[in-house]
């Protein structure tokens, strides 16, 4: 009976305390209603302007959709009444200019996704040169039209926004012509971060979209739009003009697939010894009856500079050659991948650091369900070779080449020997494996093991096969860690 009075005198007195400190929290705290479609420019990119207030005043500053509808709620709180009244000043100051200096532009639903560009690469352009910020809502007026809205520090800075996005609008509802051009010059006629593109626009005041084709993968086409005809032309003079140029100082080359993940990592070193070259990999992809003949990937080398495009074809033809006479390639099943690569690649990365050869994998293979395995020599020994032809550093990467495949091979007979598969319920795959991986990294953790889960189901019953690697007491330890979580799983089902 003591125990129970001295348990519910402590208690009390817990509950009295967060009493006190809730009663202080509301004291000190003050709530402001802002309508939703300024909330996004008071708050600022990721809430910068939040953070600025809570860091200059030393307060927290918290928002939630409010029970006003049309309105977001913010909270502020702190330690002293001075701190939040002062900080609340701040913000309702911020939101009255906001109000006032915001303008609207309702913009058809239909062009909202051509005047933002793709992935809002035109409107980023025109904060980029204003400084503004824009904001799209979601929600539609009795027309069906869309309101953007934007906000700058000054009435100029708005007014100069608001028409050079007027003016793409009006462009956009005006006259266009089409071109089509093939799709490997997509990049090439884009230009880094729409360079390209943009240059032509502001040369011409036109409003360039690229569209992609429905019925070809080797062509797409792009629309140029304005209020005049003849300045539409003169873009397009413009776009051909550098579609030709691409076409001149274009060289594409077919490499086998084999190596092709490996010059993945050769062009980046070639693009930072040569940067006016541009170069592109398109991996090629097997045939849908996965035909063993060996297939090819593109590689395409571009540059204006025909000295610098010429001598890089060059490098990377010898690498071609070097690659396809010293590599060695192995069918690994995809349910083996995981466990040999190790948690976190630790066991490919420092097998590749002990044996100084490069080891990739590859979706490029010959039978469903597997995954190829390619061994071959640094980048950098490659090269080395490549620039001096006679200095023997390939004949000795041969030899590691041989004992990293061997190595390899014993790795892979002891992942099958020591493999347990089971079948577990789709729903229950997720649960296993917990948020952000915690749970069954906490399992192979614990039990030194490695869990291979398939993606897809295995069975006409929508199982998923499991698999756990490692000597046969680890395996039994995780199998029975994993069979109490599949337990619970069962009873939270009922």
């Amino acid at each position: 009976m003591l125990e129970a009075a001295q348990w519910m005198q402590e208690t009390v007195a817990v509950l009295d305390t967060l009493v006190k400190r809730i009663a202080a929290l509301v004291e000190n705290a003050s709530f402001v209603q802002v309508p939703k479609q300024f909330y996004p420019i008071l708050a600022g990119a990721g809430r910068s302007a939040l953070a600025d207030i809570r860091t200059r005043y030393g307060v927290s500053v918290s928002s939630s959709d409010s029970i006003i509808e049309g309105c977001k709620e913010i909270v502020i709180s702190g330690e002293t009444r001075l701190q939040v009244s002062q900080a609340t000043t701040l913000l309702k100051e911020r939101l009255a200019v906001i109000v006032t200096q915001t303008q609207k532009l309702a913009v058809p639903q239909h062009l909202s996704g051509a005047l933002l560009g793709s992935k809002g690469t035109t409107i980023k352009l025109v904060t980029e040169q204003t400084g503004v910020f824009v904001y799209t809502s979601n929600l539609q007026d009795n027309k069906g039209n869309l309101t953007m809205f934007i906000y700058g520090d000054s009435t100029d800075l708005t007014n100069k926004a608001l028409a050079d996005v007027q003016k793409r609008l009006v462009n956009l509802q005006g006259a266009y012509k089409t071109l089509d051009f093939p799709s490997k010059y997509f990049k090439f006629l884009y230009g880094r971060n729409r360079r390209n593109i943009n240059m032509i626009e502001n040369k011409t005041g036109v409003v360039i979209l690229m569209h992609s084709t429905t019925d070809s993968m080797e062509n797409q086409y792009l629309s140029v739009h304005h209020t005049d005809i003849n300045t539409i032309n003169q873009a397009l003079v413009l776009l051909t003009k550098q579609l030709q140029n691409i076409s001149l100082q274009y060289k594409p080359l077919e490499v086998p697939n084999e190596i092709a993940p490996v010059l993945l990592k050769c062009c980046k070193v070639l693009g930072e010894r040569f940067p006016n070259v541009n170069l592109s990999l398109a991996l090629g992809q097997p045939t849908e009856e996965y035909n063993s003949l060996p297939l090819s990937s593109s590689l395409t080398v571009y540059s204006s500079n025909q000295v610098e495009r010429e001598e890089v074809v060059s490098i990377i033809d010898r690498v071609v050659r070097i690659l396809q006479e010293n590599h060695r390639v192995m069918a690994i099943s995809s349910a083996l991948v995981f466990p040999l690569k190790g948690l976190d690649n630790a066991y490919l990365d420092d097998l590749s650091k002990n044996a100084k050869v490069e080891i990739t994998f590859s979706r490029l293979s010959t039978r469903k369900g597997e995954q190829s395995l390619i061994i071959t020599p640094l980048i950098d020994v490659v090269l080395a070779a490549v620039a001096m032809p006679d200095c023997g550093v390939i004949a000795l990467a041969r030899g590691s080449l041989a004992h990293t495949e061997d190595t390899l091979k014993a790795r892979v007979k002891t992942l099958k020997d020591e493999c347990q598969p089971v079948y577990v319920p789709g729903g229950f795959v997720p649960f296993l494996i917990g948020h952000h991986d915690a749970r069954i990294r906490r399992i192979q953790a614990s039990t030194g093991t490695t869990i291979s889960i398939s993606n897809k189901p295995k069975d006409d019953k929508g199982n998923h096969m499991l698999i756990i690697f490692g000597t046969a007491k680890k395996v039994q330890d995780a199998f029975t860690k994993v069979s109490k979580y599949l337990n619970v799983y069962y009873q939270r089902q009922v």
